[in-house]
């Protein structure tokens, strides 16, 4: 009776045993994925920092320049854990629009696009992604009427 009592609690500490190692190794890979998730996030918060940086000084800039951008972030990465896949590209092309309110009512704008998309991997494979598209409000200019009538 005593031994089957023994085995009886054995099995069930050696059942709590594996739930536990397999919540650990749950909650490690939660851990990896969210360290990653920030890390990819870093890495847009970077891009769109320098994009800024770039549109503030060339409010059309070329190709060769946004992949400027993307090659630094890459051979510089803003967190060391994770390997960095980086794009910058213009989303389409550019729109005109009529400003509706605030200080710019009335006058067109050009709105340019940009999508960033942002990929880490780290030593274990585990990886994120994230994408975002940022539209920046390019050269303001006033409506000239031609004719009237």
């Amino acid at each position: 009776m005593v031994i089957i009592l023994m085995l009886a609690v054995t099995m069930t500490g050696i059942a709590f045993l594996n739930a536990g190692i397999l919540e650990n190794g749950l909650l490690r890979r939660e851990i990896a994925k969210t360290q990653a998730f920030y890390a990819a996030e870093a890495g847009m918060e970077v891009a769109l920092f320098r994009l800024r940086q770039l549109l503030s000084n060339e409010p059309s800039p070329a190709e060769t320049d946004l992949s400027a951008i993307v090659i630094d972030i890459e051979a510089n990465p803003p967190i060391t854990d994770f390997a960095f896949n980086m794009a910058l590209e213009k989303d389409g092309d550019p729109e005109i629009k009529e400003m509706e309110t605030g200080p710019y009512a009335g006058l067109i704008a050009n709105i340019q696009g940009y999508k960033i998309t942002s990929e880490v991997t780290d030593e274990n494979s585990v990886s994120a992604r994230i994408m975002g598209i940022l539209k920046h409000l390019g050269k303001i200019c006033h409506r000239i009427r031609l004719f009237s009538f």
